[in-house]
């Protein structure tokens, strides 16, 4: 297992400033899903089993939202505060 810190481009975005359609949206709301990096911890799995999110959703944020920002579902990044109050992502490899 190593460890491989990340500047958070793309981790940090809100989801309401992504072009995501409404169904989508809603999915996100209901899940609590505010930002990216909330998003990429979730499953495929996961994210099926929240109420109208099928596969058309699942495939809009694979291939819209994620893949653009070099990232993917299931990702294990930790966060962690730092002392000016930014975010700082260390991404977790499990390999």
């Amino acid at each position: 297992m190593s460890y491989q810190w990340t500047d958070g481009v793309g981790l940090m975005s809100s989801i309401d400033e992504l072009p995501i359609s409404v169904r989508t949206r809603h999915a996100f709301e209901v899940e609590r899903i505010e930002y990216v990096w909330q998003l990429v911890q979730r499953t495929p799995a996961e994210l099926m089993r929240v109420p109208n999110f099928g596969r058309k959703s699942l495939k809009e944020v694979e291939e819209e939202i994620l893949r653009p920002l070099g990232l993917s579902l299931s990702n294990k990044y930790i966060s962690a505060k730092s002392f000016a109050g930014d975010y700082i992502f260390i991404h977790q490899d499990v390999t």
